[in-house]
């Protein structure tokens, strides 16, 4: 049976093949881009594989058939087009048969041949099963544990019960893996769309610990939010359960290859969700002063908040207290119109544009005479004194 239909889904196969033909290469299509065309999945990644030719010398000739660059790794060779990457790779074997049994799970075991001719068998594909190839599997790149779960979450497919044993026994030698490739394994798994019955299944077989180091505490935060918290922004609000309440957050992600970005917004949510927990009661000012410290994660770590605690009454109190807040006022008042008033610049100039910021924002202060009859009242006596002490450096 030709797989013609599906191989014309593949992004520029006709001058992927092209080239092939014209450098006397016999070309391979294989792995997670078979399966996915297969699924009828939206193709993100198209490996190939070439026999009778020089990877190197066809993929730097495809990159200038389609006006891309080329990056040379090891056994690769990265091309990067319309949002697709491409990747040309050193044969694992004499033949493309070799090749596959090299290969790590049975759903990717796949191959498809410039004329459509599928190698492999799609019966684990068709029967959602996550299968290894050979028992070796682990042994030859740990992170393929953690790969099997992130599978689990982008298809929602099954693990196979014998493959799941051995990949327990080996999940150990993850520790050996490196930082950077296991932060890109979980962040592929929590934007796949099966990622709560994955991420339960990391802790529940002891899988999460081994690499994470999460204390019982911090994995059970996990799961009891899991269940209810939403998908938006969920790579956040998992880091920030599992890193956030640690003994310096950013540090810990820092050493775990975390983006710098991520780190700071997990951390932000973990704060702000420990402050949402020793707020005194749940009034209009104690929620909008609340919102106003955590403007940047206060959703985040309600939903998180939410989720572990069941109150949730509170998202619609917040919401309504956010309602009220006028963030189109928070900067009426700064730097350069404090300086007209005389406010020197330094710690009292900061202080005062926090408080009045705030002050528009909850709509304690209307507009900006509003504001500089306050600033006068509340702080006249603390800046003429402040100017004196100027004028003395002067």
């Amino acid at each position: 049976m030709l797989f013609l239909k599906e191989l014309n889904k593949l992004p520029f196969v006709n001058k992927i093949i092209q080239t092939a033909a014209e450098s006397g290469a016999e070309i391979y299509f294989v792995g997670g881009c078979v399966r996915d065309i297969l699924l009828e999945r939206k193709v993100k990644d198209v490996d190939m594989v070439p026999f009778a030719a020089d990877y190197e010398k066809l993929a730097f000739r495809l990159a200038n058939r389609l006006k891309a660059a080329a990056i040379k790794f090891k056994d690769n060779v990265r091309i990067a087009k319309n949002g697709v990457e491409f990747d040309v790779s050193a044969p694992r074997g004499a033949d493309i048969h070799e090749d596959l049994s090299k290969r790590d799970f049975t759903i990717n075991n796949l191959a498809l041949s410039s004329d459509g001719e599928l190698i492999g068998s799609d019966a684990d594909i068709k029967a959602g099963l996550i299968r290894m190839v050979h028992e070796h599997v682990f042994d030859d790149d740990p992170l393929r544990v953690l790969r099997m779960y992130r599978f689990a979450s982008q298809l929602g497919f099954d693990m196979d019960p014998e493959t799941a044993e051995l990949a327990a026994v080996k999940a150990p030698l993850l520790k050996s893996v490196a930082s950077e490739r296991i932060f890109a394994e979980m962040q592929k798994l929590a934007e796949g769309g099966y990622y709560k019955g994955a991420l339960k299944r990391l802790v529940d077989e002891g899988i999460l610990r081994i690499f994470a180091e999460t204390s019982q505490e911090e994995e059970k935060l996990l799961l009891d939010a899991l269940g209810a918290m939403s998908a938006d922004d969920i790579l956040i609000k998992v880091s920030a359960l599992i890193y956030g309440f640690r003994k310096n957050p950013l540090k810990v992600m820092d050493g775990q290859c975390y983006p710098a970005k991520i780190a700071k917004r997990a951390a932000g949510a973990a704060s702000a969700y420990a402050e949402l927990s020793t707020l005194p009661d749940r009034s209009v000012d104690n929620l909008v002063k609340y919102i106003y410290n955590n403007k940047e994660e206060w959703r985040t770590a309600a939903d998180m908040f939410v989720a572990v605690r069941g109150e949730i009454s509170l998202m619609d109190k917040l919401n309504s207290a956010y309602e009220l807040m006028r963030f189109d006022k928070e900067n009426i008042v700064d730097g350069k119109s404090l300086s007209l008033m005389g406010v020197p610049a330094g710690r009292l100039m900061g202080e005062i544009i926090k408080d009045v910021s705030f002050r528009l924002v909850s709509g304690k202060l209307t507009d900006r005479e509003d504001a500089d009859s306050y600033i006068k009242n509340t702080y006249g006596d603390r800046i003429d004194e402040a100017s004196k002490v100027q004028n003395r450096k002067g």
